[in-house]
């Protein structure tokens, strides 16, 4: 293998497993987190969807007096069928957007599977 083609695996590699996130910081989203979990164990699980179907789940949790909702959502495109990769996107993003960059919302797309959470707290 050539130098050059290592470090192009290298980059394909990384980019496959990176979640795109945005938002405000919001430095104690970790309180939350089990909102996160919850709403990906439904998903990709199947209990709360289609078995590799598109589909939506939503989610809140109650810490004092802050309520967050979200929502997670699963497609596809480009005649692509399947979610073979829910349960390492989901873990991608919540790792990734909520530990990692403390923010409430996060994609990740690959080969025509696409899984978006966004979050927001009720007034």
């Amino acid at each position: 293998m050539q130098p050059g083609s290592l470090l192009a695996l290298s980059v394909l590699v990384a980019s496959t497993s990176a979640a795109t996130c945005w938002g405000d910081v919001q430095t104690d989203i970790a309180n939350w987190s089990q909102a996160f979990w919850d709403a990906r164990a439904k998903m990709c699980s199947n209990s709360a969807c289609g078995l590799q179907q598109p589909c939506t789940v939503k989610g809140s949790k109650k810490v004092g007096d802050k309520t967050l909702s979200l929502q997670l959502v699963r497609r596809n495109w480009a005649n692509t069928q399947g979610y073979k990769d829910c349960w390492d996107a989901t873990n991608d993003i919540i790792n990734q957007c909520i530990y990692g960059q403390h923010l409430r919302n996060g994609y990740w797309e690959w080969e025509g599977q696409y899984f978006e959470i966004q979050s927001w707290f009720e007034e």
